[in-house]
Parts: structure tokens; sequence; C-alpha cells
């Protein structure tokens, strides 16, 4: 994998993208843009430690792995949040200092440009209509895209704003409450109350006669 060009004050304690691809499973575009835009974020932030750091992501799909495995922030440790909006983008947030950085790929990154024949395999193998040669040569795209992603500078690849943002407040435990519709236990802080009764979201959405 060809090192990355444009990303400064890298420390030695950022996960190497072979740790992203491994946790991900594969190599594609996706990880490599939140794998760059993470690095990018922590070196501007000047983030150390992933307890001081806050992340709000704007799509559900690849580069949210990149984005969990070199912050640290993950949903389930409640510093990632996910609004997916079809999005590559991601808001950071250093809680200590309360600077965020809005940072996203530039809509004329297109994989297609890179090469042609990206697009139409994975069609075809997102259709299981890939023969295993397609395959194989999906694979070798992709890691031939990967190292032309990673040469290009931060400034080619990404844009990068400064946000204004309430800063999220840290989640703590307030035990659990039982669903008065289905009956299901959740935790308090995600229960709704409606009309005297406590109740899960989804139950909350339904028709209350």
């Amino acid at each position: 994998m060809t090192s990355i060009n444009g990303a400064e004050g890298i420390t030695p304690d950022i996960p190497s993208f072979s740790d992203v691809e491994r946790y991900h499973g594969h190599t594609c575009p996706g990880i490599i843009f939140g794998y760059r835009m993470s690095i990018l974020a922590m070196s501007k932030l000047a983030i150390t430690n992933g307890d001081d750091f806050i992340v709000i992501g704007e799509t559900g799909r690849c580069p949210v792995d990149a984005v969990q495995v070199v912050t640290g922030c993950t949903i389930e440790n409640g510093r990632l949040t996910v609004f997916d909006v079809g999005k590559s983008a991601f808001t950071y947030i250093n809680r200590k200092s309360g600077q965020a950085l809005r940072i996203w790929v530039k809509p004329e990154i297109e994989i297609s440009n890179i090469n042609p024949r990206w697009d139409k395999l994975r069609k075809k193998l997102a259709s299981s209509e890939a023969t295993k040669e397609e395959a194989e040569e999906y694979d070798q795209i992709n890691r031939n895209v990967a190292d032309t992603l990673m040469e290009m500078t931060d400034e080619d690849m990404l844009v990068v704003r400064r946000a204004v943002v309430r800063i999220p407040a840290t989640e703590k435990s307030e035990g659990f409450v039982i669903c008065s519709d289905c009956g299901e236990k959740l935790a308090r802080s995600r229960s709704v109350e409606i009309e005297g009764t406590t109740c899960c979201i989804p139950c909350s959405m339904r028709e209350h006669n």
C-alpha cells in the first residue's frame, strides 16, 4: 500500500491502513476516505486520546469502519453517532477544546474516472452476476485505486471546514424501563413519554388511540 501523501502530524499511535483493511475485510475506496478524513481531523484538532473525541457520521457505509479503527470512537462506546444521509462526510469534535471540523470527500472524486471498469464490476458483484475472474479483477482494481487515492494530497481529495456544534454530553446510564406497549426493556435515556406512559421509540411511532 502506498504511503499517505499530505497527512500532517501523524503519530505512531494511529493504526495503519492494514489494520483498517483487516477490520473491514477488504480494500475499497470507502475505507480509504474514512481513514484519510480521520487522520487529518486528529492532526488538525490535536487529538491523541479517543476519550476526548466525538464523531458524527453522515453515512452508514464503509468509511465508518475506518473511522472507528482510527479514532477509537464507536457506536458501542457512545462516541460515534451516525445519521445515514448518504454523504461521505464526518464531523470531528474535540471535546476538551470545543473545536470541530466537518470533512467530506470532494464531489469530483469519482472512482470510475480512475478506472472505468470499477463501477461496472462493482454492480455485477452486487447482483451476484460476476464471474470468478471478474471478482479477481475487481479486487485488483480496488488495490490499484487504493494506491491512487493514497497518493492524493488532502487538498485534492477532501474539503475541510470549521463547524459549530453543540457538544453532546457523555451519556451516563440511568437504568432501564419497560415499554408499556411491547413489554420490552430499554435504556431510560431512549424512552419516550406518551400520555403518561413510557414507550420505546418504535412503539411511540405507532398510532395510540
